[in-house]
């Protein structure tokens, strides 16, 4: 991702930090997320089939309060004229700017990371949102659903900069499950690689589906390190290469919530008088052949291509309760 110091690419930077913060936000409603939409910068697809869109509008210096006001007018105007064709659960102004109304005397219930509903907002500012909405007019707005979001975002210090985006990440993490708390740093630099390609992309229709962006909890929880136990018989030119076939294939795996739900289906059903870690083994070697049809294995040599399927059925198998703790808490 760009992270040039220009008022374009910080622009992006922005927009993309910020839908991650809404995916999170409505993690339990989304079904998917796109990033420069047809209709908003943000839009946020529900499993309902309404929609949450979001106008982001950035400024680069947090004291520069010289075109927020212009700013927050053209983001409702554009919020406007998408209400009036679709069907919406809420309606978002994103912003980094510390004083969205250029009211000094607001600018305490903006502070740091705030979401306020139209009905919290301090009665200058719905003073300016009436006007703005009377004058146009924007009767498409129903206020009632229209929220004005703050997320801290500044300097060329990237750690400064993502520290809020970071923190909701981290907050997530910390609630979805025990085995995933430290890898913050790792999974929002994914998810901004992830966010910054689906708004660069031509076809306004591609998506990024919740599933796949809780895919990469479980490949960050699953990575493969050459001490692992199935590895030990190896020689270490073999194991880089188990390594590297590896990530190919969990990272590029289709249908990937699917598949786990296969595996941990059939390894529930499967009958064996083994308990715990043997049962695993009894299974993966019963199985083993079975799966070899669902992975590109054309793009592995042979000599490794068992040891690769064996190893991901057993990092399936052995993070299911993470797998399922992720699908319960994400309404998946």
């Amino acid at each position: 991702m760009s992270r040039n110091a220009t008022p374009s690419s910080f622009g992006w930077d922005f927009q993309v930090n910020a839908a991650i913060v809404l995916m999170l936000e409505n993690i339990k409603a989304i079904k998917s997320v796109r990033v420069e939409g047809r209709k908003e910068d943000i839009e946020l697809l529900l499993e309902n089939k309404e929609n949450i869109y979001a106008q982001a509008k950035s400024v680069m210096r947090i004291d520069d309060y010289s075109n927020v006001r212009s700013k927050l007018k053209a983001g409702l105007e554009t919020l406007n004229d998408d209400a009036e064709h679709q069907d919406y659960h809420k309606l978002i102004y994103v912003t980094n700017s510390p004083n969205p109304f250029n009211l000094d005397n607001t600018m305490s219930a903006f502070y740091g990371h705030s979401r306020l509903s139209y009905a919290d907002l301090p009665q200058s500012c719905k003073d300016i949102i009436d006007l703005e909405i009377a004058k146009k007019p924007l009767q498409h707005i129903d206020t009632s659903n229209l929220e004005i979001h703050v997320i801290p975002f500044f300097t060329d210090d990237f750690q400064q900069r993502y520290r809020v985006i970071k923190d909701s990440v981290d907050k997530f993490l910390f609630e979805l499950n025990n085995n995933t708390r430290g890898m913050a740093d790792e999974l929002l630099e994914i998810w901004q690689h992830e966010f910054f390609h689906n708004c660069t992309q031509g076809d306004l229709d591609l998506v990024i589906k919740k599933k796949d962006l809780m895919w990469s909890i479980i490949v960050l929880q699953s990575q493969l390190h050459p001490e692992h136990t199935l590895l030990e018989d190896y020689d270490d030119g073999a194991v880089e290469e188990i390594i590297r076939s590896y990530r190919y294939l969990i990272n590029n795996r289709c249908e990937k919530f699917e598949f786990i739900s296969q595996v941990l289906f059939d390894f529930q059903d499967f009958k064996s008088d083994e308990k715990g870690n043997k049962k695993i083994a009894e299974f993966i070697a019963a199985k083993c052949d079975d799966y070899k049809c669902v992975f590109e294995l054309n793009v592995i040599c042979e000599e490794v291509q068992d040891i690769v399927v064996k190893i991901i059925l057993q990092k399936i198998i052995t993070n299911r309760f993470l797998a399922n703790d992720i699908a319960k808490k994400v309404n998946l």
